[in-house]
């Protein structure tokens, strides 16, 4: 069965590596540029050690995304797993809803997409579940126990 969800996962991981790839070169460009302006002065310093580190904050978020997408283009071609494990998208019913999450081992910050790590509390606690199986987890100090409804 082809995996819909990881496949919509890589897409936008494609357009966000772009979009990074352009934010790091635009922020190397203007740390160059800085360098090469005005004579040492504190600001100019400040202004220069800014882009410098923009730059590597950058070069670390691409540097993230591009293992996610490794991780996530390398499992299209796997069929469905029938336990939770990395890469996969799961479906599970707690806190009074479904909730969905791709179950990552590389995780970074996408908006609208919820990545659950396999080595947080939730993550560890769905690990290796089939579907129909319930979990327990302890979150925030409290116990949450749900079930595995779907895995893709």
């Amino acid at each position: 069965m082809l995996r819909k969800k990881l496949l919509l996962l890589s897409k936008l991981l494609e357009s966000n590596i772009l979009d990074f790839e352009k934010k790091y070169h635009r922020s190397l460009e203007s740390a160059l540029e800085i360098s090469r302006g005005t004579p040492a002065s504190p600001s100019a310093s400040g202004d220069r050690e800014h882009a410098v580190n923009q730059a590597a904050i950058n070069k670390g978020r691409l540097e993230k995304l591009k293992e996610l997408r490794d991780e996530i283009n390398t499992s299209l071609s796997i069929s469905s797993p029938s336990k939770v494990k990395p890469p996969s998208f799961v479906i599970l019913d707690y806190e009074g809803g479904k909730k969905e999450f791709y179950v990552v081992q590389n995780t970074v910050s996408l908006h609208n997409m919820n990545l659950l790590s396999v080595d947080s509390l939730l993550g560890k606690a769905i690990l290796g579940k089939k579907e129909g199986e319930s979990f327990e987890a302890l979150l925030d100090d409290r116990s949450v126990r749900g079930k595995v409804l779907r895995i893709e």
